[in-house]
């Protein structure tokens, strides 16, 4: 994720501050492609990254739209034969 990182900050870099060359385009070019074939890597370290926080959006998005689950309330559970007192 760190290498992902580095390598969008040196095509934003090459971008913004090198002049027009074919050899910077084809860095960029190079960079943009390796970012695109491993976009699922940057999911898989995201998600649990970020779970919390997208679950936590996804309550509050389903309270404001009315479909949030109303909890179960637990049923008493009476034992047959409860444990006697000792004393």
């Amino acid at each position: 994720m760190i290498g992902v990182g580095l390598a969008l900050c040196y095509v934003l870099f090459v971008l913004f501050t090198e002049p027009s060359s074919s050899e910077n385009r084809q860095v960029v070019k190079d960079a943009i492609q390796t970012l695109g074939a491993n976009w699922t890597f940057a999911i898989v370290i995201l998600l649990p990254l970020f779970y919390r926080t997208v679950r936590v959006f996804l309550e509050e998005i389903q309270e404001a739209g009315g479909i949030k689950r109303v909890p179960r309330v637990a049923e008493k559970v009476t034992e047959r034969n409860p444990p006697k007192k000792v004393q």
